[in-house]
């Protein structure tokens, strides 16, 4: 019952998700930070069970480190969805993580976003949601996007979002975090 959210703009992209841990139909914390900064500006955010999210997400994070590390210079944007697809894709036949992934930044070439499920498919997107939110929220992000979206238009969408998700979906979201991604780095907004 996890949010994820991610818009790409003229010159950013965003990923929100709700701040809550759930098990089952308890409320474990209202205060988990579902987004990873990657690197300085890549950021993921994760919809699924604590355990594959945290364990997936921590093991996209060290082998991307790794990777400057060994190499001497960073994944770009793209290399670095495709790299998490093919993990994804990886352990789908071995022990799969159940997690869907939304993974925004900023490089050279401009903004990016990309969308992931836990079935290893890939795309890149404008807009885009996971989880019982994307049932709720695509007509409204399908209405409000454009490709000259400014960071303040698509910080009000953030809010629809948020409004139409605490009046139509049974379990309260009235908490979520922002990261955004420019080319001055990763900005953290709560909303």
């Amino acid at each position: 019952m996890e949010t994820v959210i991610g818009i790409r703009g003229r010159d950013f992209a965003l990923v929100a998700c709700d701040r809550y841990a759930n098990s089952s139909i308890l409320r474990m914390k209202d205060d988990e930070d579902k987004l990873l900064l990657v690197d300085d500006d890549k950021v993921m955010g994760f919809a699924g069970q604590i355990g594959d999210r945290l364990q997936f997400g921590d093991y996209i994070q060290k082998n991307i480190h790794l990777y400057r590390f060994r190499n001497n210079k960073k994944l770009g944007c793209a290399a670095a969805a495709n790299f998490t697809r093919q993990q994804l894709a990886y352990y789908l036949r071995r022990s799969p993580y159940h997690v869907d992934v939304m993974l925004a930044g900023y490089d050279e070439m401009g903004p990016h976003l990309y969308w992931m499920d836990y079935l290893a498919s890939m795309v890149s997107v404008n807009k885009a949601a996971h989880g019982y939110a994307a049932y709720f929220l695509g007509g409204l992000l399908d209405r409000y996007y454009h490709p000259e979206l400014t960071e303040e238009e698509a910080l009000k969408i953030i809010e629809m979002c948020k409004k139409e998700l605490m009046t139509r979906f049974i379990v309260s979201q009235a908490s979520f975090r922002v990261k955004v991604a420019t080319k001055e780095g990763i900005r953290t907004l709560d909303i």
